[in-house]
């Protein structure tokens, strides 16, 4: 300071109270008998924009200047030229050793400390940078401490908010049971807020009554679970509860909400004198809530409701997640669909039983691995081209696919992949027997054409060879013929098309000209399979046969007799249709068209040959087909 400058010139408001305080009452006595570093520092100090104190002198001695008086609150009135622990006492414990240090002679430099300020009447936690600098004579005696600080509170509380957070949503995130989720963030809040007790819990319909299960405690004041009524708050707290309103009780000793005996003495029962308690509402109805609670009084600050709130918010998200989360593992878990999950790298996150029971591998030796790994082959295949396209174009796709295991099986799948936000959803199901049950199904459709156009080349071949001197005759004649072809196809549809067997294929036939009494006709042969050509082509054979005995052989009379009898050796069926008891016969001078038929069929049909003899008790006829036609052709199932 200059020496024809009077001290504190300059009109801040802290330099005119500065200038206006009555200093000869003080330690320090008047102004005009400071020290002149005293001067020198208080004006400077005085210049400054940052906060900064002088503390002069055994009492420590307050000077301050305007960014200082902030911090002091409500105390900044009467604080100037007072002892610093008079202002202060309740620093006293913290600052009291560090001061000494520097009254010493030794510089302090204190980047963060933390201390519980009672400047607008209720204890709160600040925090604070700042340095001590001795001041000394020329004799080098300490005569003071210059302390420029800032207030750190606000970063300290937005840096320990955003490490609060960070730590819960990792707490949350990695937790699926419900009691647990509730745990994690009633203990965050309670340790963040340093509370007493803090609860979760969700409302009844009508938003009355109140459940917690298992409340959190810091051992100061007991658990309280249980179901509570809020309508016990009075109807003017409930109702703000229910629209949304935070309770927040500084000390319900001397709230005059609760001044009745009655309130007094139910918050005694819990143990506590502060409370806030924040709503949570959903669709416009209260859902759920979450308190603390404390055994001591405390001013509750809109970063605490806050707060408060946001972490009941945080906990109905993670239980609802969990919720939905639970519902779809038991889906998954039941599903007969196999399902697994890729990240983006195709890295296996989870597999559910069937798609392990598909596999044929634990769980352990397949979570973490790639889908490229875990299924040779797969990543050149069209599964891997879907599986890329999808999760590139973020679009579902689809594909029916087969795959080869390394073991051998060999299977058809259905697999749907749906984009996530992590990777990929998979689904996928084996249709392999659906797979075959198509291709039996177009294998069969095939035969069925065949074979529909083999019974016609035969139908229509036995049209051509039929003759008859008028309509009617003709018509019988064809019918006949047909429902032999008939009677065969039935046999051969009752086996599936596996084979029809001869004796039955015979039996029939007879059966249909002589009524069912088959004890004019004697069947002799082992049982034996035909292919359905072959049982085509000796339906017709046999009706042929049949018919001629009926119009002009052994049936047509009541004492005739017929023996079919059939060997198969070396390769070659052999049967015998033999007629006694008819009338006589004799070998005709012309075949007629019957015989033709008779031939045409056999040889047509299968390769086969007749052999026909005509004596004089009865025809004996014999039909020979290679043994290989007898043989039964597969079919689809």
């Amino acid at each position: 300071m200059s020496a024809d400058r009077a001290p504190f010139a300059v009109q801040s408001r802290m330099r005119q109270a500065v200038r206006a305080h009555a200093w000869e009452h003080s330690s320090l006595g008047p102004p005009a008998q400071w020290p002149s570093a005293l001067k020198t520092l208080v004006d400077v100090m005085l210049d400054a924009d940052q906060p900064m104190l002088l503390l002069w002198g055994p009492e420590r001695t307050m000077i301050y200047n305007d960014g200082y008086a902030p911090i002091l609150g409500a105390r900044h009135r009467g604080a100037l030229g007072r002892p610093f622990f008079e202002v202060w006492p309740e620093l006293a414990e913290d600052l009291r050793p560090i001061m000494a240090r520097a009254f010493a002679g030794e510089p302090i430099h204190m980047p963060d400390i933390r201390l519980v300020v009672h400047r607008n009447g209720y204890p709160e936690e600040a925090h604070f940078a700042f340095s001590y600098t001795p001041v000394r004579d020329e004799q080098q005696r300490v005569l003071g401490i210059f302390c420029p600080l800032r207030e750190t509170t606000w970063e300290v509380a937005a840096n320990r908010t955003q490490a609060f957070w960070l730590k819960l949503e990792r707490e949350l995130m990695d937790l699926s049971d419900p009691a647990a989720i509730i745990a994690a963030a009633q203990r965050a809040v309670g340790e963040e807020l340093q509370a007493g007790r803090v609860g979760y819990g969700e409302v009844d319909f009508e938003a009355r009554y109140f459940t917690t299960a298992n409340n959190w405690t810091d051992g100061t004041i007991p658990h309280h679970n249980g179901t509570h009524d809020l309508a016990a708050f009075g109807p003017e707290i409930w109702n703000a509860l229910k629209a949304g309103e935070p309770l927040s009780i500084d000390d319900v000793t001397t709230d005059p909400r609760f001044d009745s005996p009655e309130a007094r003495a139910a918050f005694a029962a819990l143990q506590m004198r502060s409370v806030l308690t924040v709503s949570l509402l959903k669709g416009g109805r209260m859902i759920a809530a979450m308190y603390v609670h404390d055994g001591r009084p405390r001013r509750w600050t809109a970063a605490d409701r806050d707060l408060v709130h946001q972490v009941a918010e945080r906990t109905w998200s993670a239980l609802t997640r969990a919720s939905a989360e639970s519902q779809m593992a038991r889906v998954l878990q039941s599903m007969a669909e196999g399902f697994i999950l890729l990240d983006r790298r195709y890295r296996v996150t989870a597999i559910n039983p069937e798609g392990l029971r598909l596999d044929g591998r634990s769980r352990d030796e397949i979570l973490g691995r790639t889908h490229w790994e875990l299924w040779p082959g797969s990543e050149d295949s069209d599964l891997g081209a879907m599986l890329r396209k999808a999760m590139e174009t973020g679009r579902p796709a689809e594909l029916q696919h087969g795959y080869q295991y390394v073991d051998g099986r060999s299977l058809w799948f259905e697999t749907r992949a749906y984009p996530t936000d992590q990777g990929l959803a998979i689904f996928y199901r084996d249709v392999s027997e659906r797979k075959a049950s198509e291709e039996r199904l177009e294998l069969l459709m095939r035969e069925v054409d065949h074979r529909a156009n083999n019974l016609m080349s035969v139908v229509q071949g036995a049209v051509r060879l039929s003759r008859a001197d008028d309509a009617d005759t003709l018509r019988s004649i064809v019918l006949g013929r047909v429902d032999a072809l008939a009677r065969a196809h039935q046999l051969l549809a009752a086996s599936r098309w596996n084979g029809a067997d001869l004796r039955q294929l015979v039996e029939e036939e007879l059966r249909a000209f002589v009524l069912g009494d088959l004890q004019r006709v004697e069947i002799e042969g082992p049982g034996l399979p035909l292919s359905p050509a072959l049982a085509q082509g000796l339906a017709m054979a046999v009706h042929e046969l049949t018919t001629n005995a009926v119009k002009h052989g052994a049936l047509k009379g009541p004492d005739g007799r017929v023996k079919v009898a059939w060997t198969a050796r070396g390769g070659v069926l052999r049967l015998t249709w033999e007629e006694t008891g008819g009338p006589p016969v004799r070998r005709p001078a012309q075949l007629g068209f019957g015989a033709t038929v008779l031939e045409r069929a056999l040889r047509g049909a299968i390769g086969g040959a007749t052999t026909l003899t005509w004596r004089e008790e009865g025809l004996t006829c014999v039909l020979e087909a290679p043994l290989s036609n007898a043989i039964p052709v597969s079919s689809p199932s």
